[in-house]
């Protein structure tokens, strides 16, 4: 915001988390009615499409649409995720799965602050998220390739969806 000049941290928060939570609201149904992988692959599709539109932004129109892409996405993906890490560890073994699921968002943040921060200092803000975006999207076909192969289930074939 304060590089670009486009709107504000305000209106990109407003957006974001309005869409966030009006899509938690209305749609908290989708991933129990259509299977938790099932709403993965669409969800973080839509939230590399919000990188990829912030990446790129140079007007208000794409910002708010980064924002709000973003949002829907982050509606569905922590629940999405926690999900299927619960459900794809043994009973034994579900608590140390939730702590390792969730100490993830301090170690993407200890990891990636300092690799995103280097990249916005050599490349700009854009090159940030469509980095961070086509991250996205590559471990997204590493988790398919290892769900075609039934490696995602506490060492057990994983049903097809």
């Amino acid at each position: 915001v304060d590089t670009t000049g486009l709107g504000t941290v305000g209106l990109f928060f407003f957006c974001y988390s309005t869409t966030a939570v009006v899509l938690r609201i209305t749609l908290s149904w989708a991933p129990d009615r259509f299977g938790f992988t099932r709403v993965l692959y669409p969800v973080i599709f839509v939230q590399a499409s919000g990188l990829f539109f912030l990446a790129s932004a140079k007007s208000l129109t794409p910002f708010v649409i980064g924002a709000m892409l973003t949002g829907a996405g982050h509606a569905f993906l922590f629940p999405v995720l926690a999900r299927l890490a619960v459900d794809r560890s043994p009973a034994e073994d579900r608590g140390s799965a939730t702590g390792l699921y969730t100490s993830m968002f301090d170690i993407a943040i200890l990891v990636g602050g300092p690799l995103l921060g280097l990249t916005i200092e050599r490349s700009g803000y854009g090159a940030m998220y469509g980095a961070v975006g086509v991250a996205m999207i590559l471990a997204t076909g590493g988790f398919a390739l290892l769900e075609r192969t039934g490696r995602t289930k506490a060492g057990q074939p994983v049903p097809a969806p």
